[in-house]
């Protein structure tokens, strides 16, 4: 089977890191694997890095990008490729017309929450191309059945997963940590967020939550790991620690940067706080609970789906400072509590959220297509 990745984006979140990774594994497992994404972006570096065979085109600030509709259909029939899978939404029109009288499989995954009803003839016309649609949640698969002119039986939730053997907690891990932030000592209790700096990731309630947790707790210190990608999140990291200082906590807090492997910060947290107005579905949730931390998460999106119960973990309303203090500080007050949570909140990542099972599923959906002939 020929697979043809598509991830025209230049950031490098989840969505960027997902597209990677199928591509990888796919290819790990003896596929004959292609990816098309822009001439510029960490993708396009780490893909070439990766021995990845790799077709690029202009990186253009357009929905229509004139030279992806030409080139896709070239890539195609030159590469003999039999399935095309699309990550990225910002240039899906130029790709489904490109393709539009090509006998090729396409599977895209929405993996961003859909905000507006896309019912309309041209989205009809155009959308309607798409063999098979993956949603990465229940909750995200009755949005995208809103929101989309598709048959509900060619959408289908599928788990991304997580390879829950990279995120071991180890003493190594730990200790590479404590190496690029010596200043934090190794008896105090860590609470942690992770994610882009973005208002939207509630970075500004974790901080102001923290005066409240050190009056009850003292030897406890904060990190807030991940870095902006834009001007505005730049101004917005300097407004969380202009309002830290405001605070007079400043010296509890720990601007880490970005970390490519969060198992390394995640290694030495006693609490993961996940404090988003919304998530379409909080990877980073997983990767916590793969790591044995106890995770404290707003209820929206598709957490409920991650965090079924308060037995993996606390769910807490977004935008409140008040809450996130209150499930801190019951998760450092209940150790047989914590300890609960981090038993059975791996096992379900185990249960239901192993990449294996994703991968598996998803090549049962390519044959399955393949199957059915043009």
């Amino acid at each position: 089977m020929r697979i043809l990745v598509v991830c025209t984006s230049i950031s490098w979140g989840g969505l960027e890191q997902i597209a990677l990774r199928d591509a990888l594994e796919l290819k790990n497992r003896g596929f004959d694997v292609h990816l098309v994404c822009f001439d510029t972006g960490i993708i396009f570096f780490k893909a070439k890095e990766s021995k990845l065979v790799v077709h690029t085109v202009k990186s253009q600030n357009k929905y229509f990008n004139v030279e992806l509709l030409f080139k896709i259909k070239e890539i195609v029939l030159d590469n003999f490729i039999d399935v095309v899978h699309l990550h990225t939404f910002n240039t899906i029109l130029p790709v489904l017309i490109g393709l539009r009288y090509v006998n090729v499989k396409i599977f895209a995954t929405r993996h961003i929450h859909v905000e507006h009803e896309k019912k309309d003839f041209f989205h009809k016309w155009y959308l309607g191309r798409i063999d098979k649609l993956l949603a990465i949640s229940d909750f995200e698969r009755e949005n995208l059945i809103r929101m989309y002119p598709l048959p509900n039986d060619k959408i289908k939730t599928l788990y991304v997963g997580i390879n829950i053997n990279l995120f071991k907690r180890t003493e190594e891990k730990s200790e590479q940590f404590r190496l690029d932030f010596p200043h934090i000592s190794k008896d105090k209790k860590i609470i942690g967020v992770i994610g882009r700096i973005d208002p939207m990731k509630g970075q500004m309630e974790f901080v102001e939550s923290i005066p409240s947790i050190i009056t009850k707790y003292s030897q406890v210190h904060f990190l807030i790991v991940g870095r902006p990608s834009s001007e505005n999140e730049k101004e917005y990291l300097e407004s969380l620690k202009v309002r830290a200082r405001e605070m007079g906590v400043d010296s509890f807090i720990t601007f880490t940067g970005f970390y490519e492997d969060v198992s390394i910060p995640l290694s030495v947290m006693d609490v993961f706080v996940m404090p988003s107005y919304f998530e379409a579905f909080g990877l980073i949730a997983l990767e916590a609970m793969a790591c044995s931390v106890p995770v404290i998460a707003t209820s929206k999106g598709s957490i409920d789906e991650i965090i079924s119960d308060d037995e993996h973990g606390v769910k807490i309303q977004a935008k409140s400072s008040r809450q996130i203090y209150e499930a801190v500080v019951k998760l450092l007050d209940d150790e047989i509590l914590s300890n609960n949570i981090k038993q059975k909140a791996y096992q379900r990542v185990s249960d239901l959220f192993d990449e294996q099972v994703y991968f598996n599923s998803l090549i049962a959906d390519y044959k399955k297509s393949l199957s059915k002939g043009a």
